[in-house]
């Protein structure tokens, strides 16, 4: 009877942190990761990104590591084993559309598993630059800050997943 009584006091915790925490973080599945060059940012722009973020969990893993020098970075980039993409002003340009088939080619060649990269205020260290098998890619003709391309990125990673699932998201 005593048991009973447990599992039934304990059954409103389990059945919450099943509705939440194992929908939050998928186990398996497409991950992304954004490498980004400066200091962590917490202000509206890290806000866009964490509502990205939220609405991404169901579909894939998108995870930010920020580095305090080049040469972490590139360590850290090294390690990762799966395709990269150096985010730069001469990169080349898509559409959403168009990313939207790159980034889910680029996910099945790195089995489900991608690095984006992101320069500080100085730009990509000139070996990443140099880095034949890193794909670059531009998100403007503009320059961006570090952390406008990390939210915008962001968005569009999502768009492409929108995209992908053939939601209204995308008003193309």
């Amino acid at each position: 009877m005593r048991s009973v009584l447990a599992v039934l006091t304990l059954a409103p915790t389990v059945l919450a942190l099943a509705a939440t925490a194992y929908r939050l973080t998928p186990t398996c599945g497409p991950r992304v990761t954004i490498h980004i060059r400066g200091k962590e940012e917490r202000g509206f722009l890290a806000d866009g990104h964490d509502e990205y973020v939220k609405r991404l969990r169901p579909t894939l893993q998108l995870t930010t590591v920020w580095h305090k020098t080049d040469s972490d970075m590139e360590a850290a980039v090294f390690r990762e084993q799966c395709p990269v993409i150096c985010m730069d002003e001469r990169g080349k340009q898509l559409d959403s559309t168009s990313f939207s088939e790159y980034l889910y080619k680029k996910l099945e060649i790195g089995g489900s598993r991608l690095a984006f990269v992101i320069g500080g205020a100085e730009g990509l260290p000139a070996s990443m630059k140099a880095e034949k098998s890193y794909d670059k890619m531009s998100l403007s003709k503009m320059v961006l800050t570090h952390t406008w391309a990390w939210a915008l990125l962001s968005e569009q990673i999502y768009r492409a997943t929108e995209i992908r699932k053939g939601t209204k998201y995308h008003k193309a």
